[in-house]
């Protein structure tokens, strides 16, 4: 596994020698052995779900945009439409 920062080799560590004391909780993380980046399942966890929210949130954006162009494409059309209309009723 590299490592998020620097790119570096991750280490599986076990630490927190108080929780497994008291709670006999193991709390396995990685560590950069370059730059000394822990993280743990947690902060994994919440980097996997900023970045697809992010990615959510950029694919709105696009969809936005896209339905806001064809809403300027369906309003000169329906300019033309209109115009159509008002000419056909004169006609009449």
């Amino acid at each position: 596994m590299a490592c998020g920062r620097c790119g570096g080799l991750m280490v599986v560590e076990t630490i927190c020698a108080e929780a497994k004391e008291s709670w006999g909780l193991d709390l396995p993380v990685t560590r950069c052995l370059n730059c000394g980046n822990i993280e743990d399942p947690m902060i994994r966890w919440h980097r996997v779900m900023r970045t697809a929210c992010g990615q959510a949130v950029r694919q709105a954006e696009d969809i936005e945009r896209t339905l806001d162009d064809c809403s300027l494409n369906e309003s000169s059309t329906r300019g033309d439409h209109e115009w159509l209309r008002q000419a056909n009723s004169r006609g009449r």
